[in-house]
């Protein structure tokens, strides 16, 4: 790969984060806070992410470039206090791509209780791969409930495992996948498949979940169309799915 088409895929990737910070502010994924990372395309010892701000007012100037066995930012901005947790999933997970940290109140009550999230729906079958806790009175007595240092990120990538989400107890949930793209559908359908077991359960029975072989073929299926939540889910936001926001500076 020659030096300009690198530069042409890190500047589209950069493109893709600012749309998904405000896809997922816009399904309420995120509020003030909350905040997604993307690995670069040419160097998997670094990553992407914005620096400290709200996730909708997130443009390309904001995004900076962090190193994986830091979590620090190459250069002298600064990013979230929170970047541990994908620098340490980086670390521990060669294979992802992309990672979205949630303070989702959907979420938080099934932290609360050590409920874990199943599938119900179809469109929730990427939960096949289980639903771990991470507790971090577990790791430290000195804590402000957020994972802030090396240590506790990878205390987190070890509870995170192979899943592709982790709820954290007080705190929220922190979903991983393959590509940037497949992680905004996990986020949001994590907190879709939250509502329908809470659903489910207020009817007074318990939920026939998913098997096995049912995930795997609807993962498999879900993947096939992954472009076209994308493609819908930019155009609600004012992206293009591929290109520059004529609202960018």
């Amino acid at each position: 790969m020659s030096d300009t088409e690198a530069g042409d895929l890190e500047t589209s990737h950069v493109r893709d984060l600012v749309t998904a910070n405000r896809i997922l502010a816009h399904h309420r994924v995120f509020d003030a806070w909350g905040h997604i990372s993307i690995r670069s395309p040419h160097d998997p010892a670094r990553f992407f992410m914005s620096t400290s701000r709200a996730p909708a007012l997130v443009v390309e100037q904001d995004v900076v470039e962090l190193n994986v066995d830091t979590g620090e930012v190459v250069g002298e901005r600064t990013s979230y206090a929170e970047r541990h947790i994908h620098a340490g999933i980086y670390r521990r997970r060669a294979n992802i791509q992309a990672v979205v940290h949630t303070h989702s109140s959907g979420l938080i009550p099934f932290g609360a209780v050590g409920r874990p999230l199943r599938a119900i729906a179809h469109t929730d079958a990427f939960l096949i791969d289980g639903c771990p806790m991470f507790e971090i009175r577990d790791e430290t007595d000195d804590h402000t409930m957020l994972v802030e240092s090396s240590q506790l990120g990878d205390a987190l990538a070890r509870r995170l495992g192979d899943a592709a989400i982790v709820l954290m107890r007080g705190h929220g949930a922190t979903v991983v996948a393959p590509s940037l793209r497949e992680v905004v559908y996990r986020a949001i359908y994590a907190s879709h498949a939250a509502d329908l077991e809470l659903t489910v359960w207020g009817l007074g029975d318990a939920p026939r979940y998913l098997g096995e072989q049912e995930a795997r073929a609807a993962a498999s299926a879900i993947a096939a169309t992954a472009q076209r939540p994308w493609e819908l889910w930019s155009a609600q936001v004012g992206r293009p799915a591929n290109g520059k926001d004529r609202h960018d500076r």
